[in-house]
């Protein structure tokens, strides 16, 4: 589905088909805000469905983000930082290995991991002038206004699970309404459930038979 898809789908949802009741900028506002819940959704269980990278060479043992991906003119916002790897050149862009990471610069004081991201910066255990790239979840770019008929406005790769974007923007309606739907709950509550089985176990099948091994299973 393309947003005026969705967006189509929301209106009739909430029964509200013009602007009497419901403006465009309030339509828009409430599928935003349910695309972010539905993104939410997403990368909690698998975020690198939407994962990106970001490549730079370090220049000592702090690395600001500021500017790139963080701070008020980030040119490609992160929303979630995933993992650092090395790489063998900004060019190659070939992982050699993902570096362990730590909540904050106290646990790395104590060697407890190699980097940690504090703030808007990539912070190091020690100084690094290596090549490195920083896989994460980028915030949306989806323009909710481009409804129109002629529109065609792409979301992402998860189009059979797009009307659960409609239904969770319904609820800001319904919320803004005073009045719950019961179907419409019980709807949501069930695409729910099925996003996170597709998740899960239906868009990649090999994958989810996939056992991460445990070293205390390996103990002799």
């Amino acid at each position: 589905m393309n947003v005026t898809q969705v967006y189509d789908l929301f209106r009739a949802l909430i029964d509200e088909t013009d602007q009497t009741f419901l403006t465009d900028a309030q339509a828009e506002s409430y599928l935003a805000q349910g695309y972010r819940e539905f993104r939410q959704t997403v990368y909690s269980v698998d975020p690198d469905i939407y994962n990106t990278h970001y490549t730079f060479t370090g220049t000592g043992k702090t690395f600001s983000l500021n500017g790139s991906l963080l701070g008020p003119a980030a040119t490609n916002r992160m929303e979630r930082f995933l993992r650092l790897g090395q790489i063998d050149s900004i060019a190659g862009n070939e992982i050699q290995y993902y570096l362990a990471a730590c909540p904050n610069q106290e646990q790395l004081s104590r060697s407890q991991g190699t980097y940690c991201l504090s703030g808007r910066n990539i912070v190091f255990a020690s100084a690094r002038t290596d090549f490195f790239r920083a896989e994460y979840v980028p915030a949306s770019t989806v323009d909710w206004t481009k409804h129109g008929a002629a529109d065609n406005e792409y979301i992402d790769d998860l189009q059979d699970q797009h009307p659960l974007i409609a239904l969770l923007a319904a609820q800001y309606y319904q919320i803004r309404d005073g009045a719950a739907n019961p179907v419409l709950q019980n709807q949501l509550a069930q695409k729910r459930v099925d996003l996170v089985y597709y998740l899960t176990q239906g868009r990649n099948a090999a994958g989810s038979h996939y056992i991460t091994p445990q070293v205390e299973f390996y103990a002799g």
